[in-house]
């Protein structure tokens, strides 16, 4: 009984953890975690996702697009310092090294959701598409998270102020 209870935390915490994603019965694909999007503003024609992209295979995993049912188009960016100013741009090719990750954050690397034909709104789920030049594709669901924006917020202010 007490072997089974074990078990039983052990796959709760590996699923907390990882998601849906760390099941996946696709050997030669990558696994997303941590996925979340911050609710748009009003208005706006854009929006942005966030999660990490593991690969646990020996060779490099490239990326050949993204899609949305809630954006016309979909890119993966980066914030880069370009002259002495913080601009984005579009990450191409999108390559998840082999044994390796891409995490993506506020700040950092996010999925763009360009052309949004709804508002991602508080407590909704926006479904992206990734699929790699090789393999299957893959759909992350991101909760919309007012929270984890406060949060990944703060967290990124009192990172500045440490001193």
């Amino acid at each position: 009984m007490m072997r089974l209870l074990a078990l039983s935390i052990v796959s709760i915490f590996f699923v907390a953890a990882f998601g849906e994603r760390a099941f996946s019965k696709d050997s030669d694909t990558f696994m997303a975690h941590d996925a979340w999007a911050p609710p748009s503003l009003d208005g706006a024609s854009v929006g942005t996702a966030f999660a990490t992209l593991h690969n646990p295979t020996d060779t490099a995993i490239e990326v050949k697009s993204f899609a949305s049912d809630v954006a016309k188009t979909v890119e993966l960016h980066d914030h880069v310092m370009e002259n002495g100013m913080m601009k984005m741009r579009r990450v191409d090719p999108v390559v998840i090294p082999a044994k390796g990750q891409i995490v993506m954050k506020p700040g950092s690397y996010h999925v763009m959701l360009i052309g949004l034909k709804r508002p991602l709104l508080d407590g909704e789920t926006v479904s992206v598409t990734i699929t790699p030049q090789k393999g299957a594709a893959q759909t992350i669901t991101f909760p919309v998270s007012q929270a984890r924006l406060l949060e990944a917020l703060k967290s990124r202010n009192s990172s500045k102020h440490a001193h």
